[in-house]
């Protein structure tokens, strides 16, 4: 839990990202990028990595798609001798590895090394379990969650190496879209930018 001091930081953190966006689209990705490292420095090394890949991943590809929808950032590009549409490029490259890089991320730790918390929500929620109603009782709570860590791994690579995209994307996006018709707003909000970066 934040200290209300570490929150009003982050609301300070986010005002500053939206002004600073309508001068320099590639500097708040340098921001937001900077600030994704600092999440090592306020939690434990295990919490921040749940968010880490996400958000500097992000970070980077604003960096670099930043030429393409600013003034600024294009002047800069430009006078570096680079190619915008290179650039742009690199950062659909970018978000795409920071998916892949979050969901292996989040399907080895959170769900294969330590499935403590993945199980209790599961158990919980024990209709996220749907292989009882595909007549397979035997599949346990505990064999769903390494089910979904396998998937989370195996998507994750597969984003990683840049195979069948558009599938994953639109599975990814159903998979979300049914956890947030289940579980309502809270889900939503927590996979809000997971949504955006697979649009």
């Amino acid at each position: 839990t934040l200290s209300p001091q570490l929150a009003l930081y982050g609301v300070i953190i986010q005002a500053a990202a939206i002004v600073l966006m309508a001068i320099s689209v590639s500097l708040t990705g340098v921001a937001i990028v900077i600030t994704s490292l600092a999440l090592l420095l306020f939690f434990p090394f295990f919490i921040a990595l749940d968010y880490l890949f996400e958000f500097l991943f992000v970070g980077l590809a604003l960096v670099f798609i930043g030429p393409s929808l600013n003034r600024n950032d294009y002047s800069l590009c430009k006078s570096l001798g680079q190619n915008k549409n290179q650039w742009r490029r690199t950062a659909v490259h970018l978000i795409r590895i920071g998916l892949g890089l979050q969901l292996l991320e989040l399907g080895i730790h959170n769900k294969l090394m330590l499935p403590g918390m993945a199980l209790a929500f599961i158990e919980q929620n024990e209709y996220y379990n749907f292989f009882p109603l595909l007549n397979l009782p035997q599949i346990s709570n505990l064999h769903f969650v390494l089910f979904v860590g396998v998937s989370e791994t195996v998507i994750g690579l597969l984003l990683i190496a840049n195979l069948a995209n558009r599938i994953i994307y639109t599975l990814l996006l159903a998979i979300f879209t049914t956890t947030f018709l289940l579980s309502g707003w809270d889900e939503l909000v927590g996979h809000m930018p997971i949504f955006i970066i697979l649009f």
